[in-house]
This record gives structure tokens, C-alpha cells and sequence, in this order.
């Protein structure tokens, strides 16, 4: 793998043809440039004591801050790094198992899982930090690997000073480059430059390309070993890139400040436009919370008059079990009376009564009859007495 500096563009085709335009790199992330140094300052530490034992692709292309920013796509970085962090951790005895067909998510996920146990001091290690391959957590963890490494296979660690055998291909910087890099980024306004503005800016953006061909083609010949390079000239060649890549960005502040500015003049746009959609949200939530009182209001009359209305059918049910009772009692009287009332035998023995008393009623008739039969004759009988007794009376007159 070619060597990637901070300034290094990396090339992309376009639409096919030979023509290539370099794309300028990302903002490196000043947290993780502590780390990177200390990196680059174990792994060439590593590589004269033992050159073999990091045979795990890309040392050869290894620059101070090759995690502290993306390079492109990301692809290439993120297999570099896994791989580096595989080869490491199975240094450290840990079985780590991945197969071709894995992607990196999948290759991200089985690193967290081995770096499970281990002391990373304090490191919040996540799938997205070991997939993204760039960034704090990620140049954090890959330090912390190489001191357990070190640590493991006793090699001596003095201040992390850098090896200067000759041959050895690493040149070194000092603590002060961290503090230095991050004053140049963040005094430099930011190393964020919109890709809508590359064509406008092609001859900037072809002197920071040659910039980073120069810093590629310094790495790899310090790797290779074929020109000794002290820490004086190095560090003098990286502070006048630096100041260059700072009147760079300075050339392109302008511009940005008046992006900036109209992106501010469209946030507080948007601003605005969420106020007033939370102005009318709130009405709306307010509307709501009206109806659901009003609804939980209701809800308790209703609950109140299924109440009553439990209660009246609790006692419409009593009645009804009294009103079935009464009933009951009345059809079993009924029936009686009506069985009573159905009975032949009083009506067959009142008949028979009746033809005695008639039978009865003729002997007394006929006696009547001849009583007064006997009663006329008598009277008749007396009548001619007396009738006889005056004819008497007036012949003795």
C-alpha cells in the first residue's frame, strides 16, 4: 500500500477517463493525533527490535497520522486497520477467527468481541468505531495494543524514543508535534473544504496534491530505507507543509465564510420554520390534551352511571326474584282452584241431591193435594151443616 501522508490526496478517475483530480482529505481528528504519533513512534520501535513481528501488510506505508482522518471511500483504510488490529491480537494469544466472505461490519464485530477482557484504558470500543477505521477510539485502541505488545515481548520502552538504527526506515518527532499539528489545523480555520468549490480552486487544490505526492514519495523513501532522513530535516520539510497547507486553507476562508453565512441564513430559516411547526404542534397537543380531559371526564360519568344503572338492575333483579317467588305461589293456588273447580263428584253428588229433593218435592205436592182435597170436603161438608142448621132454625120458627 502507497504511503498516505495528512496531505496525501488520494486520486480518483472520473467518468472514465485518464484524467485523475485529487481530493483533499478531511479534517484529521486532533484527538487521535496524540495517539497516531505514539503509534508511528512503537511500530518503528517494534520494527528494529524485531522487523518480522508486524508482518501484517502496509508498515511500509505507515505515516504519523494515517488514522486520524478518512481517505476517501475508506475501504482501504478500513481493511489496513482491521488487519493491523487481527495481526496484533493474535500476537496477544487471542483466537481471532474471520474468513474472506466477512464484511467489515461483520470483521468489526468479532474485534470487539476479542478485545473483550483486555485493559484499553478506558476505551469505549464499539463495531462503529472498529468499522470506521479512523478517529480517537480507533487510534486509542491500536495504541494500546502495540504497548501490550510490547509489554508482552519485552521489548524496552524509554519515553517511547525513536529508534534511529540505520536502516531501521522510521524518522521520528517529538511530543510537541501533537500540540503543533492541532495549532496548525485549528489556526488553519478548518481543513473541511466543500467539493462544490474544487473547480473554482483547481490551482490551490493541485499545489496541496503535489504537497501530499511529496509527502507520499518522502514516506515511502524514508520506509524503504534509501534515504537516511534526521529528525531536524524531516521535521523542517513537515512544518513548511504545514504552513503551506495553511495558506491554502486560508484561500479558501472566504469563500467558506460566506457559505457559512448563507447556511446560517438557511438555518435560521429552517429555525423559524420549526418554531412556528412547534407553535402549532403545541396547539395541536394542547387541543388533544383538552379533549382527553374532557374524554377521561366523560369517561367517569359514564363509570358513575354504569354504577347507578349496576345497581338499580341489582335491585330490578331482586324485585324480579320477589315478583317470581309471588308468582310461583299464586299459579300453585291457582291450580289448586282450578283443579277444585274441574271436579266432577261435587257436581254429580249435587245432581243427585237435586233429583231426591224433586222426588221428594212431588210426595209433598200430592199430600198438599189431598190435604187440601180433604180441607174442601170438610169445608164443604161444614158449609151444608151450617146451611142446614139456619133451614132448621128458621122452620121452628
Amino acid at each position: 500500500m502507497s504511503a498516505i501522508g495528512l496531505g496525501g490526496p488520494i486520486k480518483r478517475s472520473t467518468g472514465g477517463s485518464a484524467a485523475t483530480v485529487a481530493e483533499p482529505c478531511a479534517r484529521p481528528d486532533v484527538d487521535a493525533v496524540g495517539h497516531s504519533e505514539q503509534i508511528y513512534n512503537l511500530v518503528s520501535l517494534i520494527k528494529c527490535h524485531d522487523a518480522s513481528l508486524l508482518e501484517c501488510g502496509g508498515v511500509e506505508g505507515l505515516t504519523r497520522h494515517i488514522f486520524c482522518h478518512p481517505w476517501g471511500d475508506g475501504s482501504p483504510q478500513v481493511k489496513l486497520y482491521q488487519s493491523w488490529v487481527i495481526h496484533i491480537l493474535r500476537l496477544l494469544g487471542k483466537k481471532v477467527e474471520i474468513s474472506r466472505s466477512d464484511d467489515p461490519l461483520a470483521v468489526a464485530e468479532i474485534i470487539v468481541d476479542a478485545l473483550q477482557g483486555l485493559d484499553l484504558d478506558g476505551a469505549e470500543v464499539s463495531a462503529a468505531h472498529m468499522r470506521q477505521g479512523y478517529g480517537y477510539v480507533a487510534c486509542k485502541v491500536l495504541h494500546e495494543l502495540l504497548k501490550k505488545l510490547i509489554t508482552a515481548r519485552g521489548i524496552r520502552l524509554t519515553a517511547y524514543e525513536l529508534c534511529n538504527k540505520e536502516g531501521c526506515g522510521f524518522g521520528g518527532a517529538c511530543e510537541e508535534d501533537v500540540e503543533d499539528f492541532a495549532a496548525t489545523q485549528i489556526g488553519g480555520g478548518g481543513a473541511e473544504l466543500s467539493s462544490d468549490h474544487d473547480n473554482e480552486e483547481d490551482d490551490d487544490v493541485s499545489a496541496v496534491g503535489e504537497l501530499g505526492k511529496r509527502d507520499g514519495r518522502h514516506d515511502a523513501s524514508a520506509a524503504s530505507g534509501n534515504s537516511p532522513v534526521t529528525v531536524k530535516d524531516q521535521w523542517t520539510e513537515e512544518v513548511e507543509q504545514m504552513l503551506k497547507f495553511k495558506k491554502a486553507f486560508d484561500q479558501h476562508l472566504p469563500q467558506l465564510s460566506r457559505s457559512f453565512k448563507h447556511l446560517q441564513a438557511e438555518l435560521q430559516e429552517m429555525l423559524t420554520r420549526v418554531e412556528a411547526k412547534e407553535e402549532w404542534i403545541g396547539r395541536q397537543f394542547s387541543r388533544i390534551i383538552t379533549e382527553h380531559k374532557e374524554i377521561c371526564q366523560e369517561l367517569e360519568n359514564q363509570v358513575e352511571r354504569q354504577q347507578m344503572l349496576r345497581g338499580r338492575l341489582e335491585d330490578l333483579q331482586s324485585k324480579r326474584e320477589a315478583t317470581q317467588e309471588a308468582y310461583d305461589q299464586t299459579s300453585k293456588l291457582l291450580q289448586d282452584k282450578y283443579d277444585h273447580a274441574t271436579d266432577t263428584r261435587p257436581l254429580q253428588e249435587l245432581a243427585k241431591t237435586l233429583a231426591t229433593m224433586k222426588a221428594e218435592i212431588k210426595q209433598m205436592e200430592l199430600r198438599i193435594g189431598v190435604l187440601q182435597h180433604t180441607s174442601i170436603r170438610a169445608a164443604i161438608w161444614q158449609a151444608h151443616f151450617l146451611v142446614l142448621f139456619e133451614w132448621a132454625a128458621c122452620v121452628r120458627l
